[in-house]
């Protein structure tokens, strides 16, 4: 049998104003390197991983 725990959160304002901050940076940095990997697709019309360098 596999139990699952789900925990809730209460942080204060500055907490929630730091993760805010923490979430919007990763979503930055996520869609900026996934938008690489688009423009390297559509120029070299390989996977990343799979072309000699």
């Amino acid at each position: 049998m596999k139990y699952t725990y789900q925990y809730r959160l209460y942080p204060e304002t500055q907490q929630t104003l730091t993760l805010n901050e923490w979430l919007r940076a990763g979503r930055y940095w996520y869609n900026r390197m996934l938008g690489e990997r688009f423009d390297w697709w559509e120029k070299n019309r390989c996977p990343v991983n799979a072309c000699p360098l």
